[in-house]
């Protein structure tokens, strides 16, 4: 392997010896000897800690899992300045701290997309240091940082106004409190708040005066049962793609999700909704995804969407009350690429004729 690397650059010897085993290579050159991306895998052993001399012009280095990694080795990644985006996820889980954090945020000024999901030793000290020196960062992972709460992501919301992607997904000490401020964060474009069981209606409200949202992920966040302050807000006028799956919402919390018309993603696989929540969405003529895998609706509702015709993907699993007439209804979705019925009982083979309509259909799954 070592020959094989050493053949293709003459950095990679010194990345073996940085790095420990390494994954892959994938070269943004503006020279023959310039490295610009670099994935590494565990496990990482001692050599994680020499000195990487030879690759200061690294601008991209992702160690996800690396075990070893902490906040020791920190200190000799933050030598390369070039570094534009840096990915620490799951390193050990509590290796990396506040300490390390904070050489990151001070040592690497220019970072713009920082992934720290599942460091759970990070403190709201270590997101005060990032919010005020990493001034650049325009995507900031922090899913399953369990001890960061409110205050950490106020702080988050007041400075880092160049942010347009943030991932907070399963952060139970985070609350509506916690969003209170984030109508500051102007250029947001994504937003994931899946399985944040404390965010309720009320922490909607400070959601919905996000004028660039494009991309909302609330799947699992039990407290929310209508989202009607995302339809009479601004968001209608930018929201594409919407993520509501495993809430306990009904047909009366879709009030209103026709108002959404730019929306081109919707998943809303929630069990309480029924045929009259599904004939709400049938006015959403730009859907290209939708997934309502789940939900108590009847062939009756599926009539309904059908003319839906810029749908290429259709997610149907687990519908227990739709039949093999409901293949025949979608015939008219000439794009439809997608089509999954999977679990859904009451489908049966003599039906199945229905499906040489799909003339685009690449994927299609009938598992029982």
């Amino acid at each position: 392997m070592t020959d094989l690397l050493g053949s293709v650059l003459p950095q990679a010897r010194a990345l073996a010896e940085f790095g420990g085993a390494l994954r892959s290579i994938a070269t943004f050159r503006k020279d023959n000897h310039s490295i610009g991306r670099l994935r590494l895998i565990a496990p990482v052993a001692a050599a994680a800690n020499s000195r990487p001399t030879t690759v200061l012009m690294l601008q991209h280095l992702d160690i996800t899992y690396c075990d070893y990694v902490g906040d020791s080795t920190i200190a000799f990644i933050v030598m390369l300045q070039k570094l534009r985006l840096l990915n620490v996820s799951l390193c050990g889980t509590y290796r990396i701290s506040d300490a390390g954090l904070e050489t990151i945020a001070s040592g690497l000024v220019q970072l713009k997309h920082l992934y720290l999901s599942g460091c759970g030793n990070i403190t709201n000290a270590g997101i005060e240091k990032i919010s005020w020196l990493l001034l650049n960062l325009e995507e900031l992972h922090l899913g399953g940082c369990c001890s960061i709460t409110d205050e950490g992501f106020k702080n988050i919301s007041l400075n880092l106004d160049h942010l347009r992607q943030l991932r907070l997904s399963r952060i139970l000490l985070l609350s509506d409190d916690g969003l209170s401020q984030i109508r500051t964060l102007r250029n947001l474009q994504l937003l994931d708040l899946s399985h944040c069981n404390n965010i309720t209606v009320d922490g909607l409200k400070h959601i919905a005066l996000l004028r660039q949202l494009q991309h909302l992920d609330l799947s699992c966040c039990s407290k929310i049962t209508d989202i009607t302050p995302l339809t009479t807000s601004p968001l209608a006028f930018s929201l594409c793609a919407l993520v509501l799956g495993g809430l306990k919402i009904t047909d009366a919390g879709l009030s209103g999700i026709a108002s959404l018309t730019l929306l081109r993603s919707l998943c809303l696989c929630c069990s309480n909704i029924t045929n009259m929540g599904i004939i709400q969405i049938a006015s959403l003529q730009h859907l290209e995804c939708l997934c309502i895998g789940g939900c108590k609706f009847t062939d009756v509702a599926i009539a309904r969407i059908a003319p839906l015709m810029q749908l290429q993907c259709l997610n149907l699993s687990d519908c227990e009350e739709i039949t093999c007439a409901s293949l025949w209804t979608l015939k008219c979705m000439r794009d439809l690429r997608t089509l999954e019925f999977s679990r859904c009982t009451r489908i049966h083979s003599a039906g199945l004729a229905g499906l040489a309509s799909f003339h685009q259909l690449q994927h299609l799954n009938l598992n029982y």
